[in-house]
């Protein structure tokens, strides 16, 4: 971060803190009880399973599936999936976690609990989404424990306006 006063180098600003300024905009929609317009053109292999779905992004990722005691091994699933509409936003999440959920049952395996990490330019996004619509009284979401320290002035120093304001978020309602 530059010292107070200084400003960014345009060349600062990296593909996490595009991804960051869509969820941003994506994540004061949801919170608003509104379902998000697609702010960009999203590649992918197939088109959306409807035509007033949409895809909200598109990148890769890593998934650690890490285990109880054992031999320390997580499992790497790569791809990414995003869709909107009722349905959409729940499948979503389903196909980030069912990739790791394997023979896992609840959380648990045959060895004991299982932690998975999201490794991902997209990671806010899909956890944004998920709490908002599942977990509004998330501790990261009311806090903005979510967004980097500091990236909503990043953002501002780079001329990105995004609409929102704080990064602690409550839902107004279901989208």
């Amino acid at each position: 971060m530059p010292a107070a006063g200084k400003s960014y180098a345009v060349s600062d600003w990296n593909a996490h803190d595009t991804a960051l300024w869509h969820t941003c905009e994506i994540a004061v929609d949801l919170a608003a009880g509104r379902v998000p317009q697609a702010l960009r053109e999203v590649l992918a292999p197939f088109p959306p399973p409807a035509p007033d779905r949409a895809f909200w992004a598109s990148g890769t990722f890593e998934l650690m599936d890490l285990r109880a005691a054992g031999d320390g091994s997580y499992m790497r699933n790569d791809g990414f999936f995003f869709a909107t509409g009722p349905l959409g936003l729940a499948l979503t999440a389903a196909a980030a976690v069912g990739k790791a959920a394997g023979n896992s049952f609840q959380g648990q395996s045959e060895a004991g609990p299982i932690s998975w990490i999201l490794v991902s330019d997209w990671a806010e996004l899909l956890f944004v989404t998920w709490a908002l619509l599942f977990h509004p009284r998330h501790p990261q979401l009311l806090s903005g424990a979510w967004l980097p320290p500091g990236w909503l002035d990043r953002c501002a120093a780079h001329a990105y306006r995004t609409r929102l304001a704080s990064p602690r978020l409550e839902s107004s309602g279901r989208a």
